[in-house]
């Protein structure tokens, strides 16, 4: 499907958009992230990703990967974020 990574790209801008301008919650997210709080991380991200394309939530203390699977596309794109200083 041609445009398949701008569709995700657009459902991953409020998300980033949330992370930068909210330190509040960044950092409800980090510490759900660092509790292993897998509920917590994927209902604080599926806030902000409101894609029907987002089909998976990990997240723990290192690292949050987001797995999109856009339709009329044959793969599966994967985001990671990586938290800096552990």
């Amino acid at each position: 499907m041609p445009g398949a990574h701008r569709a995700v790209a657009a459902a991953l801008l409020p998300f980033v958009s949330a992370l930068a301008a909210d330190r509040g919650y960044a950092i409800v997210l980090a510490s759900a992230m660092a509790r292993g709080d897998r509920r917590a991380v994927s209902a604080l991200v599926r806030r902000s990703v409101r894609s029907g394309d987002l089909r998976a939530v990990d997240g723990s203390p290192g690292y949050l990967a987001l797995d999109f699977k856009p339709a009329g596309s044959k793969y599966a794109y994967r985001n990671l974020f990586f938290r800096e200083g552990l």
